[in-house]
């Protein structure tokens, strides 16, 4: 019998010269940031409800904690409050380096 070895790497992704270790496949990143960025992305443009911008910023915050680990939006904010408008900005900028990467090991 053939035997094999299959090599994994954890997915990793450095911002602001932080390494975060990508906690779902770059598939379920995509999925799960252009579904948040779809949901929310008028909803910075207009004066929306108190209730609705709480609910979508704690969504988005635990998105973006779950896709690079507890606790990322507080070290990536060094603690300091994030709007909704600047989370929206991150996952967008997350899944641009995903895809980008992405399209850079395709080529090869």
């Amino acid at each position: 019998m053939k035997e094999i070895a299959l090599q994994y790497e954890m997915p990793k992704i450095k911002i602001n010269g932080m390494v975060f270790d990508l906690q779902m496949s770059e598939y379920d990143v995509v999925c799960l940031t252009i579904s948040a960025i779809e949901k929310y992305q008028d909803r910075v443009d207009y004066d929306a409800a108190t209730e609705e911008i709480l609910a979508g910023l704690g969504e988005l915050n635990g998105m973006i904690d779950a896709v690079l680990g507890e606790g990322a939006v507080e070290r990536l904010a060094d603690g300091r409050p994030v709007g909704l408008r600047l989370i929206t900005s991150w996952l967008t900028s997350i899944l641009k380096a995903i895809c980008e990467e992405f399209t850079e090991y395709a080529v090869q």
